[in-house]
């Protein structure tokens, strides 16, 4: 069972940390060569978030028609081929890939966390797929190390994420569909401030790891306290919450959330370092 979850936490690395967040990582790269400005970086990373968003809507819908087990390994080996063309042909190409990336990230989360639960995984073994992002994150720099424009970095992180996106295969045998969504009506009333909360909070989260590297020349170092600090999700965060319980995970996460915001004060990687370690609240 170990083993398992193990080999499918390599999906949320490879979707989310390669595929998401390394994006951060090139964009310096995309600026200098193709000239760049802030907002339109920042809208390759809306393309992304709204890829996402769009998929997570459908996504149970879509695996359920595919078979999870199906959905989850198709949108895990397409990762690679989307990630090492996006930076081959400008950024008309490169914004349709991010918005394509991220639909099928979300179909990578989501499937595999459905497989996990199918399998009777506990919470914390939940926990520890999510953190999974963390080993993408700390694999991202060194992927790019001597990368000097957009075309061999982005190759590169797809070359990473097809590798990685092969071990999970050894795990076809041993999944099983879950059960099919429960289905009933309902109203969203009830959690609307939870959802404008949630929105705020992811909206926080994805700008900050967007222009992260702006604030700092050790990206190395940066994403090695971020993707540690993901990698111990299930451990740490998910402990913590067992023990004060949902409301009072979500405050300890507001408090994290305003501790990252750091570093507009202090300048460079001492004001990072401590924003970088809460991140993955």
């Amino acid at each position: 069972m170990a083993i398992r979850i193990l080999l499918l936490t390599l999906g949320p690395g490879v979707a989310l940390g390669l595929g998401r967040f390394a994006y951060a990582l090139v964009l310096p790269l995309m600026q200098a060569a193709w000239g760049l400005s802030y907002a339109q970086g920042g809208l390759l990373g809306s393309a992304n978030t709204l890829g996402y968003f769009l998929g997570a809507i459908v996504s149970h819908r879509l695996l359920g028609w595919l078979g999870y087990r199906r959905g989850f390994f198709l949108a895990l080996l397409l990762q690679g081929g989307v990630l090492a063309l996006t930076g081959a042909d400008g950024y008309a190409l490169a914004f349709a890939l991010r918005l394509l990336q991220g639909a099928l990230g979300a179909l990578v989360f989501v499937g595999g966390a459905a497989l996990l639960m199918a399998l009777g995984s506990s919470g914390r073994s939940l926990g520890a797929y999510y953190g999974g992002v963390g080993l993408g994150l700390l694999l991202a720099p060194w992927l790019l190390l001597g990368a000097d424009t957009p075309e061999s970095a982005w190759g590169r992180l797809g070359l990473g994420a097809f590798l990685l996106s092969l071990a999970p295969l050894w795990t076809w045998k041993a999944l099983k569909e879950p059960p099919p969504p429960a289905r009933g009506e309902g109203s969203l009333r009830p959690i609307l401030p939870l959802l404008l909360a949630y929105g705020l909070y992811g909206a926080g989260y994805i700008g900050y790891m967007t222009f992260v590297t702006t604030a700092v020349g050790d990206w190395t170092l940066l994403f090695t306290l971020l993707g540690l600090g993901a990698l111990l999700t299930g451990v740490v965060w998910g402990t913590w919450v067992e023990r004060v319980g949902g409301s009072g995970g979500y405050s300890t996460c507001s408090w994290c959330s305003f501790w990252r915001a750091s570093p507009p004060w202090p300048r460079g990687f001492p004001g990072l370092a401590p924003s970088s370690s809460a991140w993955p609240s």
